[in-house]
C-alpha cells in the first residue's frame, strides 16, 4: 500500500480530545466535532467552505460554536433536527 505522510500534533490533539486545524473546512470541522455532540451540526451551503483555523475541544460543542461565531461572524440556529450554522445577516 501507498505510504502517506502523518499529522503527529492532529492525532495526539484527537487522542486527547482535542483537534487543532488550520486552513480547513467549517464542514470537516463540524463532522469531527459531530462524533461527540450531543446535537447534531450542520452548516448552510453558504458557509460549508468557509476556511477555518484554531485548536478545538471536541467534547466541548457549546464553546467551539459560540467561538465560531464570534471569530467568523456566523449565526446559530437550533431547531428539533439540530443547530445549524449560517452567515450572520
Amino acid at each position: 500500500s501507498e505510504v502517506q505522510k502523518v499529522d503527529l500534533q492532529q492525532l495526539v490533539d484527537w487522542r486527547s480530545g482535542w483537534i487543532e486545524i488550520e486552513n480547513e473546512t467549517l464542514a470537516y470541522l463540524l463532522h469531527r466535532l459531530n462524533r461527540s455532540a450531543l446535537v447534531p451540526v450542520s452548516a448552510s451551503a453558504e458557509v460549508a467552505d468557509l476556511r477555518v483555523a484554531g485548536r478545538f475541544e471536541l467534547a466541548n460543542t457549546q464553546q467551539t460554536l459560540s467561538a465560531l461565531t464570534e471569530a467568523y461572524g456566523l449565526t446559530l440556529q437550533q431547531n428539533s433536527s439540530g443547530i445549524r450554522l449560517s452567515r450572520s445577516e
